[in-house]
């Protein structure tokens, strides 16, 4: 039995699945590049990872779904093949499903159709420059030298953040927030946890989210509380005060102490003592204060005439109504989410709409609700919306991911935008009305596309395989269209897309979180001038 070569480090590793992935950018391509000249032991790794990733996907060939074409690349996101390389042995590695890694993002849900025979559980792919946060407002904030650029807007990736004078208000992806006050030193992991280095914050999380945490110099405070403040000072002691719900604090994973609201806040010394200190919670939870205005289109659905036509309830001076075509609106119309919704039968039905879509690489949501059958077919998966021209990063096209060119996530979300494509986790296949929003924040850099999130249920959707490209959706002599491809004359063995749409939104900028989630529970979309701005930082 071969003996695989072992891993020189965590950075190989991720050097070589960002590469299999088709997701290395031009650093870490000259970083693989030096490296595989430089080093004897990486050579060998990285030999090993291309001789068992040929192995592995020819194995991925027999699970693949009958509706697909046998032509179809058998491709697959290669995040497993280190953890297959620990086995020392193709067959064992195929048998062996690993667990990912506990600080990877990773969302489940549970759906009631049978899950598809899988021989490797993926960890997530490594997500290289994704960001995973907001700054929502401040009030009067001066960060340090390393974030001086930040500004209302701005979108955080993992790392340090350290604010010397003013206080500022963070919206995770994950939906909770954290308010900061001056003086504080924090390091952001991911959309879920984070490190507090000094200073005091105000974290709130939602109540569906149960996996939130922040390391203290002396433990972390776990998911339990609602609403908690934290603050350390300066001989390293740390005070933690309950405002809503129980504040869990653990140390090597054990719970030491819960803070109560109606109690005191503790105080934990440098060697895990604990006493009551007095209330000191300041720093509070803030609106926006600075805002932009942006205009939408919203379809409801609710009532289609016989002659097909569609209005539109979005914001615009003019309306941006549409033309069912191919099916009759008795036909079409069926109990919704909020009222009646559409159904599409995939033979040729769609909408064509006044409206141009979202152009070039501005910022832009799509939100609606969609319910997509159990057994529903691979040609059956685009497009849910559309908008654009069908070039590289032309074309804006919302659909499930039917798993024909190699992204093995089928019924999860997927973006493309014309050669590039983002792809999520959940499956929707499973006849029930899913909440799904699309948020893209916009930015001239081909990699921007990695920021790309989604949202079902109103929780965020982690990323399962993306590829980048640059994004310049062209609207000149377009329309958006719902329901089917954009592409004219149709693709062979594609049909339009089956299922059922309702509430359905594309917005000219980047919702936060909780906006989504007012989406998902109420269908209240934000005012015209209430939107949050979107700001790329180049550093």
């Amino acid at each position: 039995m071969k003996i695989f070569a072992e891993s020189p480090d965590k950075e190989a590793t991720d050097l070589i699945e960002a590469h299999l992935n088709g997701m290395i950018d031009e650093t870490h391509g000259k970083k693989l590049a030096q490296r595989l000249q430089a080093e004897p032991d990486f050579r060998a790794y990285y030999i090993d990872c291309m001789g068992l990733d040929a192995a592995m996907q020819r194995e991925f060939e027999h699970f693949t779904d009958s509706s697909v074409d046998s032509s179809t690349p058998a491709g697959a996101p290669r995040s497993w093949l280190p953890w297959a390389l620990a086995s020392s042995a193709v067959a064992a590695a195929i048998a062996i499903a690993f667990s990912v890694n506990s600080s990877s993002p990773s969302t489940t849900v549970d759906n009631t159709k049978p899950a598809e025979l899988k021989p490797l559980a993926e960890p997530a792919q490594p997500q290289l420059t994704s960001s995973i946060a907001r700054l929502i407002s401040e009030n009067g904030a001066v960060w340090s030298g390393a974030n001086d650029e930040l500004q209302v807007g701005s979108w955080l990736k993992p790392g340090v953040y350290h604010l010397k004078f003013g206080s500022a208000f963070l919206e995770l992806d994950s939906g909770a927030t954290i308010s900061l006050s001056e003086k504080t030193r924090i390091e952001l992991y991911s959309n879920n946890k984070g490190k507090l280095i000094n200073g005091e914050i105000v974290a709130q999380i939602p109540v569906y989210n149960r996996d939130f945490q922040i390391e203290l110099p002396n433990g972390l405070v776990t998911e339990e509380a609602q609403k908690f403040a934290v603050r350390i000072n300066s001989d390293q002691s740390t005070d933690v005060e309950a405002i809503e719900g129980s504040a869990t604090l653990k140390r090597a994973n054990k719970v030491v102490h819960t803070v109560l609201p109606s109690k005191n806040p503790i105080r934990i010394d440098s060697k895990g003592n604990t006493s009551s200190t007095p209330k000191f919670a300041k720093t509070k939870s803030k609106a926006p204060n600075k805002f932009i205005t942006a205009n939408y289109v919203h379809y409801r659905f609710d009532s289609v005439p016989a002659d097909g036509f569609v209005r539109d309830h979005g914001n615009f001076n003019l309306p941006m109504n549409g033309q069912l075509l191919n099916a009759s609106a008795e036909q079409a119309i069926i109990d919704g989410v909020f009222g009646n919704a559409l159904y599409f039968s995939g033979e040729l039905q769609r909408i064509e709409t006044a409206y141009q879509g979202v152009r070039g690489n501005a910022a832009r949501t799509v939100a609606f609700w969609v319910n997509i059958p159990d057994d529903v077919k691979s040609k059956d998966a685009f497009s849910i919306a559309a908008w654009g021209k069908n070039k590289t990063g032309q074309k804006w096209q919302i659909a499930w991911n039917n798993g024909r060119d190699g992204a093995k996530r089928k019924g999860a979300i997927r973006a493309e935008f014309g050669n590039g494509r983002a792809i999520g986790t959940t499956d929707l296949r499973d006849g029930n009305w899913h909440h799904i929003s699309i948020v893209y924040p916009g930015g001239p850099a081909e990699r921007i596309a990695q920021n790309i999130k989604f949202f079902v249920d109103g929780k965020i959707d982690p990323i399962s395989f993306i590829k980048s490209a640059p994004i310049d959706t062209r609207t000149n002599d377009t329309q958006f269209i719902i329901g089917d491809r954009i592409d004219k004359p149709r693709v062979p063995h594609y049909n339009g897309f089956k299922g059922s749409i309702d509430e359905l939104y594309v917005f000219e900028a980047a919702l936060t979180p909780r906006q989504i989630r007012q989406l998902y529970k109420n269908n209240k979309a934000p005012n015209k001038n209430k939107f949050v701005p979107s700001v790329i930082v180049k550093k």
